[in-house]
């Protein structure tokens, strides 16, 4: 999970989801490690929540490091408002959001099950899970 992390950091990534018949495919930025899992966040107004909490495997991919990452995950709803907050706090100023005044349509979902593919020009492929 670390090297996920890694990799992502302070990057822009793409996760896929399922729509029905249609695939989904939109950019995201916010990303926080915690408790050994793997968190991003949306709001719950929007499609893409509908999105995963309907249909939760997703993909998620990235480029960088001469290469790119492509993850295999169940995206999980993290319930916990702790949690929910401290990943407010830990993103919001680089998101230019108030750290003090989380958003009452903030969800997070956490990765389960992840599969990750690191592909690099020319190198052997890096595989891990977490």
């Amino acid at each position: 999970m670390n090297r996920a992390y890694e990799y992502l950091k302070g990057k822009t990534y793409f996760i896929a989801t399922e729509d029905g018949p249609q695939a989904r495919v939109r950019p995201f930025g916010s990303l926080y490690q915690y408790e050994d899992r793997l968190y991003f966040s949306t709001t719950n107004n929007k499609p893409v929540y509908r999105q995963l909490k309907t249909a939760p495997l997703i993909e998620i991919s990235a480029m960088g490091e001469g290469g790119w990452i492509r993850i295999t995950a169940e995206a999980v709803e993290e319930e916990r408002r702790e949690v929910r907050e401290r990943f407010w706090r830990e993103t919001a100023e680089r998101l230019g959001r108030d750290p003090g005044n989380m958003s009452d349509t903030m969800a997070v979902f956490y990765l389960k099950n992840a599969a990750a593919v690191i592909n690099r020009y020319g190198a052997e492929p890096e595989e891990f899970t977490f």
